[in-house]
């Protein structure tokens, strides 16, 4: 489309009143979308403060002129369980949003980006913060699994915004993150720019993607889901994802002294199975098992043998 406020679901949702509440809830986009002007997203280009995005999903490419995003372009409102896995290309990309002007504390919450972002302040949650008010914003429990080859940030992008007020300049305000990683190869921060010390972004190896371990503070119980080792969002999980539980917790492996070491795990009749290795003393094996709480010992005069 040649004209702006673009959507995979609706171009324009800004209710121009605040006395109208709109949901998105449960929609999902695959096709292509493409604006040659402002305001692009994989749901819907532009909506303010009484629209509500949830547990909604873009699997498209989304490319526009600048504010493009993976989900929503100009945000001015609350989105939250939401997944991108498209490539967002355009001025102030974002992975979730191309720009960001709400300034509320549950302004983005549980958020999963695993595409491109490509363009000028750009970010793999959101791209340009510009809500001209006194607060900031708050994007809480995100996830960022793109490891970028340009110049875009792992979460948030690298503008920040200043305004007048009475002829007083007011700013510059910073996105605060609280529990946001980002996959930490070739991505060098979780913003992109200066003066900001509140920033709650944080790198995770591939080795530490794999466990809930590697995500503190997110709810595995209602929101989030670990399968086969890595993280989806449970509004975009299969019925198979659901009944394999997640990895076993497994204890510290303990010296009795006498050259014994065991470990305590869980045991899931669900799960697939649980997969063992204890370096220099027991080779990786795998195993079935009911429920229940199992120890393992070990002993190094087996010689390099394992049971």
């Amino acid at each position: 489309s040649s004209g702006q406020r673009i959507g995979g679901i609706i171009g324009d949702s800004y209710t121009y009143t605040k006395k109208v509440t709109v949901t998105f809830t449960n929609c999902t986009n695959y096709g292509k979308i493409t604006g040659r002007s402002t305001w692009v997203g994989g749901i819907t280009g532009v909506a303010n403060s009484t629209v509500y995005i949830t547990r909604c999903a873009n699997y498209g490419s989304v490319t526009g002129s600048s504010t493009v995003g993976g989900i929503i372009g100009g945000s001015y409102s609350v989105v939250t369980e939401c997944y991108n896995a498209g490539s967002v290309t355009g001025g102030s990309a974002g992975g979730i949003m191309g720009s960001n002007n709400n300034s509320t504390a549950d302004t983005a919450k549980n958020l999963y980006n695993s595409g491109v972002v490509n363009g000028s302040a750009s970010g793999g949650i959101a791209g340009y913060d510009n809500y001209g008010n006194s607060g900031n914003a708050v994007f809480e429990n995100c996830y960022n699994s793109y490891v970028f080859e340009n110049d875009a940030s792992a979460i948030f992008g690298k503008l920040s915004h200043t305004f007048s007020s009475g002829g007083v300049e007011k700013g510059p305000f910073y996105p605060v993150g609280k529990n946001c990683y980002y996959l930490s190869e070739n991505n060098e921060t979780g913003y992109d720019y200066e003066g900001s010390e509140n920033q709650d972004t944080t790198p995770v190896s591939s080795q530490a993607v794999i466990s809930e371990t590697g995500f503190p503070g997110f709810d595995f119980t209602n929101t989030w889901i670990m399968v086969d080792g890595k993280i989806k969002l449970r509004a975009f999980a299969t019925t198979s994802d659901r009944e394999i539980h997640t990895a076993p917790v497994i204890s510290t492996p303990v010296d009795d002294g006498s050259g014994n070491v065991s470990v305590t795990f869980t045991g899931d009749a669900n799960a697939e199975g649980i997969y063992i290795e204890i370096e220099g003393l027991l080779e990786g094996r795998e195993y079935e098992l009911e429920d229940g709480e199992y120890t393992l010992t070990v002993g190094n005069f087996m010689n390099g043998e394992s049971y």
